[in-house]
């Protein structure tokens, strides 16, 4: 979370300058790299979530020795 959390900071510095990173390297290149930016920062978030969901399965599955799940599918709406 704290990989998104400095991309969110870089983004919001480049986007509010004028003249910041994405003008260095010319026309076409900022939507390049505000586009690249914007992958990592998800990728970063969804890496996080991930992280965060197991570390939760991991802490039920220490506390809890057996868990049944059922998944009923109603047809009759």
């Amino acid at each position: 979370m704290l990989g998104a959390l400095g991309l969110e900071m870089l983004s919001a510095q480049v986007s509010s300058s004028s003249e910041g990173i994405a003008n260095f390297f010319g026309s076409a290149a900022p939507k390049i790299m505000i586009g690249l930016q914007t992958c990592v920062e998800e990728m970063f978030e969804m890496l996080g979530l991930t992280a965060f969901i197991y570390a939760l399965l991991a802490y039920i599955r220490s506390y809890v020795e057996d868990i049944s799940v059922r998944v009923r599918i109603d047809k009759s709406a």
